[in-house]
């Protein structure tokens, strides 16, 4: 025993003598219950401290917060869990009736073509929607609020993160006392208030608008609320790719035009048979004819007199004769070809005749239809020499400014086509498949959509701008448009429109 430890085992210690070498350490924890001795002390384990019997608190309160830490970034798991997926909170989702891509049924409950496509992206997403009805102007502004600062709708904000438990916030820092005024310093008086002039007029405030609103954009409009989507018709152009995103197109059409419907009348019909297409046709038969006679007066006005003979006039009209009863298969027989030369000209005049009288047949039959319709517009190139009307903030308008064609804007579809059967413009120009489903449903026999289509039109879903959704909702829709269901669909609500 050195002289250490001699010294040592002669104290008092309230531990047996192994508790002072390091290397019987750990110790039990009956010792670490008592006051350490001093001697002692600088030989405890490592592990241990001495302050280890007053932390049970201090233990106590970092596992409830490591505790409250957990469920509080469980739940933010959760609720973007949810906000991919659609959350507790349904989104808003604008829609404008046009049939037949939106239709209004009773109760507020919508279908169409739209309908169904979105509410298949929905489903696939899980997104709990809710719609809201609202214009061009209205759907547009509505999903170009969250591209412009406006929290997103119905989708929460990112969770706050939690503060680090257990680490008090420092000292306040103390406010700066209130000095009294000087009291050697003047006080400025305060100026008194004037009455205002009598004579002075007083500007009346703008009937209206709040303070503070004067200025109000057309994104932020109170009226117009935050949509998380617009589903309807909506015409991809580059003026609206400027303030929102569109999905891949789901349906490619053209612009139609309607024009009046006047049924024909004894009038009418009478004047059909003097129009420039008809009398144009009439002279062409004729002339054709009269070649054909010329040709066989020719050939027998010597051989077979008795048929094509006399003067030229009187010869070329028994020919002209003969080849009009040859045309129309009637072949009275009273005037017949002798010579070779003769029989083989009406043999080909004979098929021939066949077939241009099928051809004339159509053509009168056409110029007659068309005369009776009594329409001022035929197509799109008569566009700039009629009276024409299109609906308020839709795509028609940027088509019929490029090509300088006036015209007259109408709150909607049926508004302008109505317009129409009243005769107070000529024309309406609208979507194709939209403009004939109105003129079948609501004005039969009063309006009629012209054949063919022109200025391709493609219709989108918008999104906000840098949507997250977007690259999920497109893959979405083109596999839903490449499916059997979208056919049947379009079978269902476009028909043979």
């Amino acid at each position: 025993m050195n002289p250490t430890q001699r010294y040592l085992h002669t104290q008092k210690h309230p531990y047996p003598l192994k508790a002072v070498y390091p290397q019987k350490a750990p110790y039990p924890r009956k010792y670490l219950q008592h006051p350490i001795h001093p001697h002692t002390q600088n030989h405890l384990h490592p592990g241990f401290s001495c302050h280890d019997s007053l932390s049970t608190p201090w233990k106590i309160f970092r596992i409830v917060a490591l505790v409250a830490l957990i469920l509080l970034s469980t739940d933010s798991l959760s609720s973007a869990n949810n906000t991919v997926h659609g959350g507790q909170e349904p989104v808003l989702v604008g829609v404008r009736v046009v049939p037949p891509f939106v239709i209004e049924e009773p109760e507020g409950v919508y279908s169409g073509l739209t309908i169904a496509l979105w509410e298949h992206i929905a489903s696939e997403m899980g997104l709990d929607f809710e719609y809201r009805q609202l214009d061009i102007a209205g759907l547009l502004a509505g999903v170009s609020r969250t591209a412009t600062g406006t929290a997103e709708p119905g989708l929460p904000d990112d969770p706050a993160e939690p503060a680090e438990p257990g680490l008090p916030d420092g000292p306040a820092e103390p406010a700066e006392p209130d000095l009294p005024d000087d009291p050697r310093d003047p006080a400025e008086p305060a100026e008194p208030d004037l009455p205002d002039d009598p004579g002075d007029p007083v500007e009346p405030a703008e009937p209206g608008l709040p303070d503070d609103h004067a200025d109000t954009d057309d994104a932020n409009d109170p009226v117009a609320p935050a949509l998380f989507a617009a589903a309807s018709a909506l015409t991809i152009t580059a003026e609206r790719e400027e303030i929102v995103d569109f999905t891949h197109p789901f349906f490619v059409t053209g612009l139609g035009i309607a024009v009046p419907h006047k049924p024909a009348g004894f009038w009418q019909a009478l004047l059909a048979f003097i129009s420039p297409e008809f009398l144009w046709i009439v002279a062409l038969l004729a002339l054709l004819l009269l070649f054909w006679g010329v040709l066989v007066w020719y050939f027998e006005r010597t051989r077979n007199p008795d048929d094509f003979g006399g003067t030229p006039a009187e010869g070329i009209g028994s020919g002209f004769w003969w080849a009009a009863v040859t045309m129309t298969t009637v072949g009275y027989g009273d005037k017949a070809p002798k010579t070779f030369a003769g029989r083989l000209i009406g043999f080909v005049w004979m098929f021939a005749g066949i077939i241009l009288i099928s051809f004339f047949t159509a053509s009168i039959a056409s110029s007659l239809t068309v005369s009776q319709l009594d329409s001022r517009v035929s197509g799109p190139q008569d566009l700039p020499f009629v009276r024409v009307g299109v609906l308020e903030h839709s795509a028609t308008i940027d088509y019929l400014e490029e090509n300088r064609i006036r015209y007259r804007t109408y709150p909607s579809i049926g508004a302008g086509l109505q317009a129409v059967s009243d005769d107070q413009i000529d024309a309406f120009v609208h979507d194709a498949p939209i403009i004939r489903y109105y003129s079948v449903r609501d004005f039969r026999n009063q309006v009629r959509v012209l054949p063919g289509t022109f200025n391709d039109q493609y219709y989108g879903i918008a999104l906000q701008l840098d949507s997250p959704w977007r690259n999920e909702m497109n893959r979405i829709l083109l596999d839903f448009i490449a499916s059997d269901e979208w056919e049947e669909l379009n079978r269902r609500y476009l028909g043979n429109l």
